[in-house]
């Protein structure tokens, strides 16, 4: 019987997989460079 959860499965449920990080800091950079493109007046 193999387990539900393979440790070397790219999306563990229960376990934030590096790739939902690496999709949720893209976003924010996104937003910071918006800022810094726009310099306060």
């Amino acid at each position: 019987m193999t387990d539900p959860v393979n440790p070397e499965a790219p999306h563990s449920p229960g376990t934030p997989s590096l790739d939902d990080l690496d999709t949720e800091e893209p976003e924010v950079t996104q937003e910071t460079t918006e800022d810094a493109s726009e310099p306060p007046d």
